[in-house]
């Protein structure tokens, strides 16, 4: 799925629960036909993996309720659910090697009376990667989790503050990517929900815990908001995206260059400041004053050393004198 189809997606996931919601409900009426049809597809396509059984009925369960029910204005967002669902499902298989695109076609072939409005979703019918799915599902279930705390209020009852709970605990676990990916389609949408969180959520008594106020974290970096003002672009590729993102103006690779650079420029700048600048001046006549200073401790060290010889010298002859008369007189 290109970028974007993966834009239009995000348009519209704010309305996948509502989709959900009606899907799970006309799951009650369905035709035996599709089961028939089902089991007849996955003999020839998926070799009899009975895990391609209820992805299969559910998918023209949903087609049907589309032809019926939905209005051809909203069919897109409700084809892009579908689609998505399904690709999910194929994720949830094991050992699948099967996709959404081909199992589309493998039911066309099969309608050949064209009894299961295929038509209907056949523009929205993709093959979405896991990222894209993953991103996508993080979304959906922001706004899921929001549409209950916010239908729990409407109805009078206060006690499903956990709704709102979750969609802080989804949100905060996730806008970290925007440290970096903060202008990619996915942290665009995080911004906008926050926005909506924060316009139906208020203090109350009964939800005293909950967050009411949800922080953008781009918004508040002074850092991004300059690298986003000097043109640096991100684009997410894929989440969840590892810890070592970063721009490479912060790369190590350039700090070790600019330390190098800096340790070679430092003998040269040093011998300029000393040679042709007043500091350098200063700095040799206090060199000079040092060594005066010196040269002259040394020269009293050498006088005060003669000194104490000369004087040890006068006592050691005292002491012999002495000893010497005292001899002569005994």
């Amino acid at each position: 799925m290109g970028f974007e189809t993966e834009n239009e997606y995000y348009d519209v996931v704010h309305e996948f629960p509502v989709c959900k919601g009606k899907l799970n409900i006309y799951k009650e009426k369905y035709s035996s036909y599709f089961k028939y049809l089902c089991q007849g597809m996955i003999t020839d396509y998926a070799k009899q993996n009975s895990h391609y059984l209820e992805p299969c009925e559910e998918y023209l369960q949903c087609l049907d309720f589309l032809n019926v029910h939905e209005p051809s204005t909203q069919k897109s967002a409700y084809c892009k659910f579908v689609n998505y669902w399904l690709n999910k499902l194929f994720l949830s298989i094991p050992n699948n090697l099967n996709n959404s695109f081909n199992f589309y076609n493998a039911l066309k072939e099969r309608d050949a009376s064209n009894r299961l409005f295929l038509a209907i979703c056949e523009k929205e019918i993709k093959n979405i990667s896991k990222s894209e799915i993953y991103n996508i599902e993080v979304l959906y279930n922001l706004h899921y989790n929001l549409n209950k705390y916010i239908s729990s209020l409407s109805s009078g009852n206060t006690s499903n503050c956990y709704y709102a709970n979750a969609s802080v605990s989804i949100y905060e676990n996730h806008i970290n990517v925007c440290r970096v990916h903060y202008k990619s389609a996915f942290c665009k949408l995080l911004n906008k929900f926050k926005d909506q969180y924060n316009q139906n959520v208020s203090p109350e008594k009964k939800c005293d815990k909950i967050k009411t106020d949800l922080s953008y974290l781009y918004i508040e970096n002074k850092s991004d908001k300059l690298q986003a003002s000097r043109g640096h672009e991100s684009s997410l590729d894929g989440y969840p995206l590892s810890g070592n993102a970063s721009h490479k103006l912060n790369s190590p690779g350039k700090s070790i260059a600019t330390t190098i650079v800096m340790l070679l420029l430092a003998p040269f700048t040093l011998l300029i400041l000393y040679k042709f600048t007043p500091l350098g001046h200063r700095l040799r006549n206090l060199l000079k004053g040092k060594k005066d200073l010196h040269e002259n401790s040394q020269e009293f060290e050498e006088i005060t050393l003669n000194n104490a010889e000369f004087q040890e010298n006068s006592h050691g002859d005292s002491i012999y004198n002495v000893c010497y008369n005292t001899i002569i007189n005994s």
